[in-house]
Parts: C-alpha cells; structure tokens; sequence
C-alpha cells in the first residue's frame, strides 16, 4: 500500500519506529516498552500478567479449538501476534492446549458430550 500511495517503506519494524515514534531499542519490543509512555497508564509487569490470563488462558486456548475444528481465527491470532511482539513473549508456548483442556482429537461432538457430560 505504501509502495502504491509513493510513501516511503521502512526496511523493518524497528526502523519504522525509529521513524515516526523515535523510539530505540535493539528490537521494536525493546522499542516501545522502553518509550516515554509505556508506563504511563499501566505498569508492564502488571500488563504482562494480564495478557497471560488472557491471552494464555482464553485466547491462545480458544485458538486452537477453533483449529481442530477447521475454523480460521485471524483476529485472534493477530491479537495474539501483537502482543507477543511487543513484550516479546510467546503466549502460544505459554498459551493452554487442547491436551491440558482434554479436548485434543476430539470431533466437535464430543466436545460438547465433554463439556456437558465430562468425558466418559
């Protein structure tokens, strides 16, 4: 899109907040959360413990049913993406599985057997 609007492109994600925030850090997670206002309305390390409740334990988890049962999430997983570039975290290793759910290999009928019944 910038290329068709004759915008300047940057060469990656760090130059490209280098540019327009002036932001530095040896990466762009390092970038933002290094900036003037990453603490300003929330502490990172409360925002990290958060993001884990929710990302690990909701999200990443509900991403992963949805792909077992051949249900594209992209906005989730973009959601997921964002946030683990910047806090350069990996919610999908700390994210629940299926397996610890004891939903793994299941249809989408045993599933809902599952979780109305447990599993028998």
């Amino acid at each position: 899109m910038a290329k068709a609007l004759d915008c300047k492109v940057s060469e990656n994600e760090l130059e490209a907040v280098k540019e327009v925030y002036d932001y530095e850090g040896k990466d762009a997670s390092e970038a933002y959360r290094k900036s003037p206002h990453a603490d300003r309305y929330f502490p990172r390390e409360r925002l990290q413990e958060l993001l884990l409740e929710d990302l690990g334990y909701f999200y990443v988890p509900v991403s992963r049913l949805a792909a077992s049962l051949g249900i594209p999430t992209p906005v989730i997983t973009a959601m997921i993406e964002v946030w683990a570039t910047m806090l350069a975290t990996d919610y999908w290793r700390m994210g629940l599985t299926l397996d610890e759910l004891g939903l793994e290999g299941l249809t989408a009928n045993q599933i809902v057997q599952y979780v109305n019944r447990g599993r028998s």
